[in-house]
């Protein structure tokens, strides 16, 4: 009972933080102190166009006890595109966060700090990147630098229905202050706080589990120099995993579907879009892992990105990916991986679309203290 709390409690949490990484939501909650380094090379070209990104995340874990742990991720990353004679390098930003599970193992409290160690002040076309690390299709591991300091504060329940069935619920609120986006400029943009509400289900036993939750985000209004400018339309996010866990042989089916209202514009005085310039984004794939001996287990992975145009008739997107990777476990106290995904597609906009062709390749090692 506590064992499923557990795991339910962990996704939830997972998803109320809006920072958090793919790589601490694939490690247990309070697992052993260790510190983890990922290589991941992305690269992304269209028509006389190109973006690419060398980044390397780094993840310390310390559990203080069975109760309360603390992560620290950081790392850099150095991004460039073709078109721009700019490129975005250096550290990315720091997060920091703890977490206590208290009352027989039901409820996790959860806050995290993030600090604005990366680039933030943008000088001449470094835009032009960020603008196409933000591009959701694209996924890339680090899409934004400097956003300003963040807090998010999360408290999530979780409790068993009867043996195979849990039920969880969390709230979170992340606190954003203002920064300065422009080198050249002195304005100060204060994006707007975010508040979510997450439900949660877990159902199965040992080796078929089906999983699902759901969030609503609201999103307050951002201003600059205390000027009401932009109010993001409030997000619905839904998740759902099939699992199947065998003595050789593991797979993970999902599937993720975002949905966002109209965004509100103006200066001062906002009023909401004619249309809505929020499409709707779905995620399907698949994770199936082999294992190859003991201690190493071969990946094998594939997903497609359907993402419609939204009312304007832009950021449409149909990307499909397979890749694979491996694993393997040299010693009690290291590990690495290694993976290779190829993807192909179209970025469709207006009445035509443009063939874009990415690679990823990724790299890592975990050392346990």
């Amino acid at each position: 009972m506590q064992k499923r709390s557990l795991i339910i409690a962990s996704i939830i949490s997972i998803l109320c933080s809006t920072a958090a990484t793919a790589q601490l939501a694939q490690k247990r909650l309070f697992p052993n102190s260790d510190i983890s380094t990922n290589i991941y090379f992305q690269t992304w070209g269209k028509k006389n166009d190109r973006i690419s990104q060398f980044s390397m995340p780094v993840i310390y874990v310390l559990p203080l006890n069975q109760y309360v742990n603390i992560d620290v991720t950081t790392g850099f990353a150095f991004s460039r595109r073709t078109t721009a004679a700019r490129r975005l390098a250096g550290p990315i930003d720091t997060r920091v966060r703890v977490s206590y599970l208290t009352l027989r193992d039901r409820v996790l409290l959860s806050a995290f700090v993030t600090a604005p160690t990366g680039k933030s002040r943008l000088e001449g076309d470094q835009n032009e990147v960020a603008s196409a690390l933000s591009d959701d299709a694209l996924a890339f591991r680090v899409p934004n630098y400097g956003h300003g300091t963040h807090l998010n504060l999360a408290a999530v329940y979780a409790f068993q229905i009867r043996r195979g069935f849990v039920l969880g619920a969390g709230f979170g609120y992340l606190l954003k202050t203002k920064f300065q986006p422009l080198a050249d400029d002195d304005l100060e943009y204060l994006p707007g706080d975010e508040i979510t509400f997450t439900l949660g289900v877990d159902v199965g036993k040992k080796k078929f589990k089906l999983s699902g939750d759901a969030s609503y985000i609201l999103y307050e209004t951002d201003k600059i120099n205390d000027e009401k400018v932009f109010k993001s339309g409030n997000k619905l996010f839904l998740n759902l995993r099939w699992i199947y866990t065998g003595t050789s042989f593991g797979l993970t089916l999902f599937a993720r579907n975002r949905t966002k209202g109209k965004n509100e514009r103006g200066l001062g005085i906002l009023t909401a879009e004619s249309n809505n310039s929020n499409g709707n984004q779905l995620d399907i794939g698949g994770i199936g892992s082999i294992s190859m001996g003991q201690k190493t287990k071969l990946l094998i992975l594939g997903d497609t990105k359907i993402y419609a145009k939204n009312q304007y008739g832009d950021r449409g997107a149909l990307i499909f990916s397979i890749g694979g990777g491996l694993q393997r476990q040299i010693s009690r106290k290291f590990s690495y991986q290694t993976s290779l995904r190829l993807a192909a597609g179209s970025l469709r906009s207006g009445s035509g679309s443009e063939t874009i062709i990415g690679i990823e390749l990724g790299g890592g090692i975990v050392i346990r203290l």
